[in-house]
């Protein structure tokens, strides 16, 4: 018995040091030198009602759509775009990147004025008034797009119903009669069995109160306001170099 006892005591001497040792915690990390993660540290984020923890921001340079691609990449990228949407550097040299980020800084104006817009148009509640301003955008996406479309002869017509000759006419006469009904609905008056917006319907609007309700989206529908006006012939504000903030998210 003394021997067991004695064997025992043995075994546990040299297994519990092995076991204490195996618990011990891992040793910390050197920390990383400053200088390494010094194009890291400058980071911007808007003010918004969303929070958010901090994310990667990178001054874009004519590298952009390369490092877009690349799998270890910055979360934000900021560009700078004067009032016409010609994308410049930060000292106002255009065309520093390989590639066009226009159609990406479009899309986003026009994206973002459609929020304003439809966010109106809840306040309205009126479903044929958005029913026709509906119309009239989805006419004007069926047109740009059939353009694009035909823009190579060998592509198929067969997805239009429209013979193409017709397609012109036919889309502006149906945005025609799309924005007319809604400009008569508007003001309140019935189209055949459309009923009209009623005064207390209408939303009382002003820039300001444009910026307070949608902070996100504001500045977009100014600035296409201003570069469709300018299309027009319109007056137009001196140019301003606008500093935007654009995520680059990989799908």
């Amino acid at each position: 018995m003394k021997k067991l006892t004695s064997l025992v005591a043995l075994v546990l001497s040299i297994v519990l040091p092995v076991l204490a040792v195996a618990e011990e915690p891992a040793a910390t990390p050197e920390p990383v030198p400053a200088e390494e993660i010094l194009a890291y540290t400058q980071v911007y984020e808007p003010e918004t009602s969303f929070v958010l923890s901090s994310t990667v921001a990178w001054n874009a340079d004519e590298t952009a759509l390369e490092v877009a691609g690349a799998q270890a990449r910055p979360a934000t990228a900021l560009v700078y775009v004067d009032a016409d949407l010609r994308v410049t550097d930060a000292a106002g040299k255009e065309n520093v990147f390989k590639g066009s980020l226009l159609p990406t800084l479009n899309k986003k104006l026009i994206a973002n004025s459609l929020n304003v817009i439809y966010g109106i148009l809840q306040k309205c509640n009126n479903k044929h008034l958005t029913t026709e301003i509906s119309s009239f955008l989805s006419v004007a996406v069926y047109k740009a797009f059939r353009l694009l479309y035909s823009a190579n002869g060998k592509n198929p017509q067969g997805l239009f119903s429209v013979p193409q000759r017709l397609s012109d006419g036919r889309s502006n006469a149906a945005q025609d009669v799309a924005i007319s009904n809604a400009e008569a609905l508007a003001c309140g008056e019935d189209v055949d069995e459309m009923e009209g917006l009623r005064k207390d319907q209408a939303p009382l609007l002003s820039p300001e109160q444009i910026s307070e309700e949608y902070p996100l989206f504001a500045s977009s529908l100014f600035n296409l306001i201003q570069n469709a006006e300018g299309r027009m012939g319109g007056g137009k504000k001196p140019a301003e170099k606008t500093h935007a903030l654009h995520s680059i998210v990989r799908k």
